[in-house]
């Protein structure tokens, strides 16, 4: 919907699945997508994620969940 977009609702969520994926007992966070959706890969570099692979039409970003 155009009207909620900026509004922190994806930031939101990332906070959410990243405080689930900790509850599971793990500690680092990964996730795929397409090599040209270059505005989900922006959002996710901004919370502290990497391209860790690149492979043909895919990319995988990973970040740690723990404070080091």
């Amino acid at each position: 919907v155009p009207e909620l977009r900026r509004a922190g609702l994806a930031n939101q969520l990332l906070e959410a699945g990243e405080g689930w994926i900790l509850t599971q007992g793990q500690h680092y966070a990964v996730t795929d997508t397409a090599a040209d959706n270059g505005k989900l890969q922006h959002l996710f570099e901004k919370r502290g994620y990497s391209i860790i692979v690149r492979e043909g039409e895919m990319v995988r970003l990973g970040k740690s969940l723990t404070k080091e």
